[in-house]
């Protein structure tokens, strides 16, 4: 089994706060990245290995640090196929209006409150560990990033009979959802899907 990377950028955690510890011991120790300054966590978003991944993302950093919807943001620019959980105490009449509308907008998979325990929050990133692994889009990010570099920067496709496109260019296009990249994930389903039926046809 293939896990997604799980990044923890939290300022009132450390490595041995409970909800780090099970994460690894669930996950692997390779696969659960914590980070504690909320400029260190973009800086690594912006440049770490694309790969599935999950972020439990506090919401109040400490004075003169991005806020967790700055961050939020910030992940958001990178690609829109990684999950996010907010991890906050506040109550959601607590957060910032602009803030709570960039996160339902952006598809922040959910604002989990440890208060009563870390149980919430296991289950939540079990979650978005599912629907990482049933996600068209996903998987077919998967399958641009393992080839090799020189391959991905070649012409690849003919999208609409006009441009070429790249296999770089494409994965920027679905990580964005653009039109391109959203035609581009429907013809491959319509494709799985008829390949899948004609299969169980026979």
């Amino acid at each position: 089994m293939h896990f997604p990377e799980i990044i923890v950028i939290h300022d009132d955690w450390t490595d041995n706060t409970p909800i780090i510890v099970e994460l690894r011991e669930i996950y692997g120790d390779t696969n659960v990245r914590f980070i504690k300054e909320s400029q260190k966590g973009i800086d690594y978003m912006m440049s770490a290995q694309t790969r599935k991944t999950i972020v439990l993302l506090d919401y109040n950093f400490k004075s003169g640090e991005p806020s967790g919807g700055e961050v939020f943001k910030k992940i958001r620019e990178r690609s829109s196929l990684i999950y996010v959980i907010i991890v906050t105490k506040s109550q959601p009449k607590d957060i910032r209006s602009w803030d709570f509308i960039e996160f339902v907008n952006n598809h922040a998979l959910a604002i989990a409150n440890p208060g009563d325990g870390y149980t919430e929050i296991i289950q939540l990133v079990d979650m978005a560990r599912h629907k990482l692994d049933m996600r068209v889009d996903v998987i077919l990010e998967e399958w641009i990033s393992d080839k090799p570099v020189s391959e991905r920067d070649s012409p690849y496709l003919k999208i609409f009979g006009a441009k070429q496109y790249s296999l770089n260019e494409i994965l920027d296009n679905i990580r964005h959802e653009t039109d391109i990249g959203k035609e581009i994930e429907k013809n491959i389903l319509d494709l799985a899907i008829s390949l899948v039926m004609e299969k169980f046809k026979r």
